[in-house]
């Protein structure tokens, strides 16, 4: 396994020395759209799916909005560093289903961070500008739930969906500690949503229609429509 350092400051260095030089590939730098050891940020796809490779994200503050940054292009293969990780088993890829043992701790940090500074992504700023309180809204492949729990404070009325129960314990965790009433639903989106129609007035998604064919984007984009009364992705 190789390893992917996003995030070149102290954090990045103490995880170089934990990991050992050999098994770092490179770093990826703080800005989010350079890169050191010559791997772009937008290239990091082609990278990940060629080597045996994982994603570290070493940054604490922008953890959340660089792991945005990665969904929005495609790319799920990462985890949060914190110390001890180096003698952990990485000999496979990790799923979605075992992050939770390795960085949602970390991530619950980060989300609350976000929630309570309001340190949005350009992401999370839009759906704000095209939502208005008390919306019915619903995000398909929450993720980290920042988005829906940034709606969430300002008023919307969320329900934010993801297939692993780690998202959705990170969702109802930071969603209980601010008091934000976000309906967290673990489904699977390629199969028939428990929604009833025009349920919402907005639906979208992020970084979820990237992983799928043309044709598979068709279908599952015909499956959703019948629940919302507007679609934004």
């Amino acid at each position: 396994m190789k390893f992917i350092l996003y995030g070149a400051g102290q954090q990045g260095l103490e995880a170089l020395k934990e990991f050992g030089r050999d098994n770092v590939l490179c770093f990826v730098d703080s800005n989010k759209e350079g890169s050191v050891g010559g791997i772009p940020v937008k290239k990091l796809h082609e990278v990940v799916h060629m080597e045996n490779c994982l994603i570290v994200i070493t940054s604490g503050k922008y953890g959340t909005e660089i792991s945005d940054k990665l969904q929005s292009e495609g790319i799920s293969n990462y985890i949060f560093y914190k110390k001890g990780m180096a003698g952990r088993n990485y000999r496979q890829r990790i799923s979605a289903e075992k992050w939770s043992d390795i960085y949602n701790e970390e991530l619950i940090d980060n989300v609350s961070y976000a929630i309570c500074n309001e340190n949005f992504s350009v992401w999370t700023e839009e759906l704000l500008r095209i939502t208005k309180e008390q919306d019915a809204v619903l995000e398909i492949g929450c993720g980290s739930g920042e988005t829906s729990l940034a709606l969430a404070k300002h008023g919307r009325k969320v329900t934010a969906l993801d297939y692993t129960r780690s998202s959705i314990q990170i969702v109802n965790v930071v969603s209980s500690k601010y008091n934000l009433g976000v309906d967290a639903v673990c489904c699977d989106a390629t199969g028939e949503l428990p929604f009833e129609e025009r349920k919402f007035d907005l639906v979208f998604q992020a970084g979820l229609l990237e992983h799928f064919d043309k044709e598979e984007r068709i279908r599952l984009l015909r499956n959703w429509k019948n629940i919302a009364e507007r679609w934004f992705h």
